[in-house]
């Protein structure tokens, strides 16, 4: 039986294409969004064709599903659009 010598460096561009073969699949993952303000804050996540609104009250932070490509907007502002390399940010709402 042979035996086959796997480099380290062999090993992580394996995982580096399956990483990025699995985030252009559009598959959902999850942001962190933190409203550092003072005031209650009205946010928007708007998707492919349609959006959802919500306040987050001060120091309120949720998990929230999302895919690359969809927007962010806080009080009505463009803030971000996410990207698969967001996957686990804390997403500042207000500085």
């Amino acid at each position: 039986m042979k035996k086959i010598k796997i480099t380290l460096a062999t090993i992580a561009m394996l995982l580096l294409c399956i990483t990025n073969i699995y985030a252009s699949s559009g598959s959902y993952f999850d942001v962190y969004l933190k409203n550092y303000c003072s005031k209650k804050v009205e946010v928007k996540i708007q998707a492919d064709g349609s959006s959802s609104v919500s306040s987050y009250s001060a120091s309120e932070k949720h998990s929230v599903p999302v895919k690359a490509g969809y927007k962010l907007y806080v009080d009505g502002k463009l803030v971000l659009e996410f990207k698969a390399s967001d996957k686990g940010k804390e997403i500042v709402l207000c500085k």
